[in-house]
């Protein structure tokens, strides 16, 4: 604890406990970094759903700014809580996978993909004999002239 008292004497550092007296300088900082990440990925997901690239790079890196803080509350936990140690190690596997599927190059290809027109494939496409008429209607056609006659009514 001698080295963290003398870094309480620093100036700049005065006010911030190091102690069990009150919140200290790595709490608070814990929860600046947790704000801030919060924030970044609250407004990358907004950007990222209207398919901008700038909120592609928001979530990566507040995914990114999460995985560390979460890991080692993760490390605090394992030595202290099980039942801890579960609910923040899939608090990490979130993390990583928000990071992981953020930097995937298929949410590049749907980033750009909004302003280009959707293309048929033709390997999906129902032949025309199994599909619903509304999607293949049938080609137009006449019956062979001597197969129809139209009634004759006596009134004609």
């Amino acid at each position: 604890m001698g080295t963290l008292n003398a870094l309480e004497s620093i100036p700049a550092w005065q006010g911030l406990s190091f102690n069990s007296r009150g919140p200290g300088l790595w709490a608070k900082l814990g929860l600046a970094l947790n704000t801030t990440a919060a924030i970044v990925l609250i407004l990358g997901g907004i950007l990222l759903l209207c398919r901008l690239i700038a909120g592609r790079v928001m979530v990566i890196f507040g995914a990114a700014m999460m995985v560390p803080d979460r890991a080692e509350t993760l490390a605090w936990f394992v030595r202290h809580d099980v039942i801890g140690a579960v609910i923040f190690g899939l608090a990490v596997l979130v993390a990583i996978l928000i990071l992981v599927l953020a930097a995937m190059p298929a949410t590049g290809r749907w980033i750009r993909g909004k302003d280009q027109p959707p293309v048929a494939s033709t390997s999906m496409q129902a032949s025309p004999q199994f599909s619903h008429p509304s999607i293949h209607p049938a080609p137009p056609h006449s019956p062979p002239a001597s197969a129809y006659t139209p009634p004759r009514y006596p009134h004609q």
